[in-house]
């Protein structure tokens, strides 16, 4: 994509700037714009601190007296001064928005809009970037929402012919980095709890790149009620690539932005550069969702910095962070969930940051409620080091697409977006980090195990050590009569599970040490006769099946094990899978570890007593060859068999969990959460699932305290309950009932170059 440098020099007072413009594209020689540069001239409005200008075209290019827009381009300040605090208060009056763009068009783009358009790569690409570069202390510039310039016949962002990006450039030089192509690592951390209902549009973006994470295309951390302490510690653990903020914005005094984050403590933008860069390493890009970060303060004239005027979103990328989307109003809903929504998708499938804005502001425009009277959709600016190259993808979407398809197919992968438990999924986290300690994590109901979760649960932490780069394998769900009884049919479930892996990823496969054990003399040979199938085997697939068959053959003989004996022998089974799947490729590596996901233990019959036999302070494994295991259970039901052990069991290593109800407050954040996320595998019949639910930026609405209530019943059937309710507000207005995908399809179907 072609980036046209707008290049703005401060001519004093009502001289106003002179702008210049020039194309670029990364090591290849432009034809320069065939212009020289001109003027754009200004008005002075009053203002908090003094006066501010504001530009208005020069006085030979005034757009007809009959045009809307005529009294602002000729320098009526009063009719300036009323339509901004209109918009900023947002009580804008019909056309108000069109009405603005075409102000900002007529005195910035106009005089080279046609030359811009038919630059030969323009043509050729059908996308231009338009790069505003002006000193960064520049406040009467930075204040002005120039993303919503409008032509003649829409807005730039809407552009019928061709793609048009703007991105604001910050006078830095910062060397670019190189696509990421591990997977990406989203780290997002709320000021406040996510059920505080006065960040609720910060708790919705949250909750839609949380499910970016539950999708596959990213590794996802979230921290809520964050300090400036505890961001920095969550950016030394988990190395982010892209921090996405959710806080309070505010102007100190009308001069300079802060964040407010836990006790409302106030951030500068050096304290936040801070946090996000511990020991030097800063993160590609970071996304404040947070009022008035992209946009300057009133440098009063006693001002101790001016620095401090600057957009907080610029004083970052001069502080490092090359990448910084900002808000430069308030943050509003559906335009900017849209935005938002496009903007990380696109970013996640391998799009540049500069095509990825585009996008979002587009799907923006095309959900805006009153795209020609307010800007809504045009409040989210992108603040670029000027030295980025434009055109970097950020990200390699191949990695992310791979472990989809492993998590499918070890069945790791369900929606909706998972909700709660969130102490049992940090210790999941940290579970194979070296001083963990962690060698069981038993999480287990007073009572039964139904509609509590249990295997949802399961199958979220094996989804996320599998794209940490682990080896989980899942025993469960079960029927009541397919369960493992008795040891021969846990180690025949393990092995099964192992081979379903290998299976998937096209490895070759082992002959299973266990298989040894048999005690019936004619199997004394078995696993040397297995070894030498699979050696001999055509292929790799022939030899799993071998081992399959085997496994069949195991679990059916009725010869005693030694729970000791079997554990010896399976630990070094299990290392000898990973040591397979560690050479297939990242996501696997060298520090990959094989973890056991066990569901419902207490209904296993005697393969219960075996597996607590077997359990050890490292799980399956030993001191220095852990392998964790993670199991749920009810301690009342078959006995109360688990509950025995689990009150007479207390070695280190050993983590006990509740399984029980979540609490009022995951459920309502969660609730909201999945009703934001439309459901990729419903089928196109199932209408409710397809559609986004929202209170809209204005709502005043109770939808906390009527979900409260949901939390009285037995159980979470979204589908007979949650979604109903969800239709049932919508239809009486009281909810706003959404069609984001189809809304953002029917835009790439008309523009299929530009679909992601």
């Amino acid at each position: 994509m072609l980036r046209v440098v707008v290049e703005l020099t401060d001519l004093g007072g009502v001289a106003g700037w002179q702008v210049a413009l020039r194309a670029w594209l990364p090591g290849e020689t432009i034809d320069p714009i065939p212009t020289a540069p001109y003027t754009m001239p200004a008005m002075e409005l009053p203002d908090l601190v003094g006066t501010r200008r504001v530009p208005i075209p020069a006085s030979d290019r005034l757009p007809a007296s009959d045009q809307l827009h005529h009294a602002l381009c000729a320098g009526d300040a009063t009719a300036a001064s009323e339509l901004i605090e209109r918009l900023k208060s947002r009580s804008a009056e019909a056309g108000d928005g069109t009405l603005y763009g075409r102000w900002l068009f007529e005195s910035l783009l106009a005089p080279r809009w046609a030359a811009i358009s038919a630059h030969p790569s323009v043509v050729a690409d059908r996308a231009v970037e338009i790069a505003l570069s002006w000193p960064a202390d520049d406040g009467d510039l930075h204040r002005l929402v120039w993303e919503a310039m409008h032509d003649s016949a829409a807005p730039l962002a809407a552009h019928a012919d061709f793609l048009v990006a703007i991105t604001r450039l910050v006078p830095i030089d910062i060397p670019t980095g190189d696509t990421v192509t591990e997977l990406p690592r989203l780290l997002f951390a709320a000021g406040s709890r996510l059920a505080d209902a006065t960040i609720r549009a910060g708790a919705m973006y949250m909750g839609l790149l949380r499910a970016m994470d539950s999708d596959g295309r990213c590794l996802a951390r979230a921290v809520q009620e964050v300090s400036l302490d505890s961001l920095r510690a969550a950016c030394v653990q988990f190395r982010p690539h892209v921090v996405h903020l959710v806080a309070h914005g505010q102007l100190v005094d009308g001069d300079h932005a802060v964040l407010l984050l836990r006790d409302k403590e106030p951030a500068q933008a050096s304290d936040l550069v801070k946090s996000l860069s511990p020991g030097g390493r800063r993160p590609l890009a970071v996304v404040l969702s947070a009022c008035n970060t992209g946009t300057a303060g009133v440098a009063a004239d006693d001002a101790l910095d001016p620095v401090d005027a600057w957009p907080l979103a610029a004083q970052l990328v001069a502080g490092g962070i090359p990448i910084v989307s900002a808000m430069a109003g308030e943050v509003s809903e559906p335009a900017c969930r849209l935005y938002t929504k496009q903007l990380v998708k696109a970013l996640l499938d391998g799009q540049s940051i500069v095509n990825a804005s585009a996008h979002g502001r587009r799907a923006a425009l095309i959900g805006a409620a009153r795209p020609t009277d307010d800007i809504d959709w045009a409040l989210p600016t992108v603040f670029l080091a000027a030295s980025q190259d434009p055109n970097l993808r950020l990200m390699d979407a191949t990695e992310a697409q791979r472990l989809i398809d492993i998590g499918r197919s070890l069945d790791l992968r369900h929606e909706p977006v998972f909700v709660g438990r969130t102490p049992i999924l940090a210790d999941a986290d940290r579970l194979l980090e070296p001083d963990s300690g962690i060698g069981v994590m038993a999480i287990l109901s007073a009572g039964s195990t139904a509609d509590m979760g249990g295997t949802r649960l399961l199958r979220e932490i094996g989804w996320r050590l599998l794209r940490a780069g682990h080896v989980p394998l899942l025993l469960g769900p079960y029927g009541t009569t397919d369960c493992p009884i008795d040891l021969r049919g846990l180690v025949a479930e393990v092995l099964t599970a192992a081979v379903r892996l290998l299976d998937y990823l096209e490895l070759k496969t082992f002959a299973p040490i266990v298989f040894g054990l048999d005690a019936q003399e004619h199997d004394q040979n078995a696993r040397a006769a297995l070894q030498q199938r699979i050696a001999s085997a055509p292929s790799a697939g022939l030899g799993r099946a071998a081992v399959r068959s085997e496994v069949v053959a195991f679990r059916q003989r009725t010869g005693p094990l030694d729970p000791a004996a079997v554990l010896d022998v399976l630990r070094e089974d299990l290392h000898t899978l990973v040591e397979l799947v560690a050479a297939s490729g990242r996501p696997f590596g060298k520090n990959a570890q094989a973890v056991l996901l066990l569901d419902d233990v207490h209904a296993w019959h005697d393969a219960l007593t075996d597996l607590l036999k077997m359990l050890t302070n490292d799980g399956f494994g030993k001191p220095g060859q852990r392998i964790p295991v993670v199991m749920t259970g009810s301690k009342a039901e078959n006995g109360g068999k688990l509950g025995d052990w689990s009150a007479s069991e207390s070695k280190p290593g050993y983590r006990k969990y509740a399984l029980d109800e979540l609490s009022a407050e995951d459920k309502i954040v969660g609730y909201q959460w999945i009703l934001l996320h439309p459901w990729e595998s419903r089928s196109s019949e199932d209408e409710a699932y397809k559609r986004t639910y929202t209170l809209g930026a204005r709502s005043s609405f109770d939808l906390s305290g009527l979900l409260r209530g949901m939390n009285k019943k037995p159980k979470l059937e979204i589908e007979s309950h949650l979604y109903v309710l969800a239709k049932g507000l919508a239809d009486a207005n009281m909810l706003q009932r959404d069609d984001d995908d189809q809304a953002f399809n029917t835009y790439a179907q008309l523009h299929p170059e530009y679909h992601l």
